[in-house]
């Protein structure tokens, strides 16, 4: 209101001094009646101009309300995969990506395995399949539609590198990646790399393969004998495992003679049972990834799988905290599928 007054005053001053400073001896009573009439004039412009400031304020306030909702719609849609997935294939969550570890590294590596079987477009993407199995081992897929088809990769992150590990039409299930595979098949054409073998040819080549693994069973197929980069397996798992929060200390045991691998988590005073049972399925899957890695005749750790060594060798794991606040057993033999747990 104050301010309104002030350019009033000023505007009624003005005006005055030009009715006295025109020369003839004006009636007080006219000048007091156009002062009154410029006031109303005045007062009457004001009060519309802040109306219709208050209404382009008004409106644009709804506008910018509307462009905010817009454009977080835009976001949730950019978010969305358009694309009809695969059954089964679970998209990555926006936290996911965000920790996603090397993500160029990654890239990288899809970028040459999709170069080398011959992929000249790529029209879209989608993470998914998310998996971590630990701190340094995680499972990522991509969906992949390129010029002519629609790929599913896996790829996996060990010892601070990613991997392609294959590459599969998504519909025919032929494999594209890698090439050297009895089963792959030609990217371009489609047709099969390998034709068929004669029976003789089949025979001969399943005798060779038993041959060599009765050679290598002796020796590097033995868990207590693996060596990932000039360290036994079993002492990677445990200095390894040990830098998670949810453990404080691991201990592994292979006794060859009965195939049967002992494992020993301790974890934090506080730990609830279902995250002391998760540390020690955790240690089980990162020594399999690792005997894997070393060597691919053991199968990596899946979802509905802890790892092909547990194939091989009945598995016994303990649990506790250290003040005995729980004991808890896990147990799986060789022609089981998962962990049976049990407390003491």
């Amino acid at each position: 209101m104050r301010k309104g007054i002030g350019i009033l005053i000023l505007v009624t001053a003005a005006v005055g001094g030009c009715l006295f400073g025109c020369g003839g001896d004006a009636p007080a009573g006219e000048m007091q009646e156009g002062a009154k009439e410029t006031e109303e004039a005045t007062t009457g412009e004001m009060q519309e101009g802040e109306e219709e400031t208050a209404e382009l304020s008004a409106e644009g306030g709804r506008e910018s309300k509307e462009e905010d909702i817009n454009t977080k719609e835009d976001n949730k849609i950019e978010q969305a995969p358009s694309i009809e997935l695969p059954d089964g294939f679970v998209v990555m969550k926006e936290k996911q990506l965000e920790k996603l570890r090397d993500i160029d590294g990654l890239t990288a590596v899809i970028d040459d395995a999709l170069e080398s079987i011959g992929v000249q477009e790529i029209v879209d993407t989608v993470y998914g399949n998310y998996d971590a199995i630990a701190t340094d081992i995680i499972f990522v897929d991509m969906y992949v539609i390129t010029e002519s088809r629609k790929l599913v990769m896996r790829n996996n992150f060990l010892e601070g590198r990613w991997d392609v590990v294959y590459i599969s039409d998504a519909e025919s299930g032929n494999m594209y990646y890698p090439i050297t595979g009895k089963n792959a098949y030609d990217y371009i054409n489609g047709e099969r790399i390998h034709p068929e073998q004669t029976e003789e040819e089949s025979e001969k080549n399943q005798e060779e393969s038993e041959n060599k693994y009765e050679e290598n069973s002796k020796l590097e197929f033995k868990v207590s004998e693996l060596i990932f980069n000039g360290e036994p397996i079993t002492d990677v798992a445990m200095r390894d495992m040990t830098e998670n929060d949810y453990i404080k200390d691991v201990y592994i045991e292979v006794d060859e003679g009965k195939k049967e691998i002992d494992i020993v988590v301790q974890v934090p005073s506080g730990t609830d049972e279902d995250t002391a049972k998760m540390a020690g399925e955790d240690v089980a899957r990162y020594l399999a990834a690792c005997a894997s890695w070393v060597n691919e005749h053991y199968k990596i750790p899946g979802s509905d799988d802890i790892g092909g060594i547990y194939d091989t060798y009945n598995l016994l794991i303990y649990v506790d905290d250290g003040l005995h606040n729980y004991d808890i057993y896990g147990a799986k033999v060789t022609t089981s599928k998962k962990i049976t747990w049990r407390d003491a």
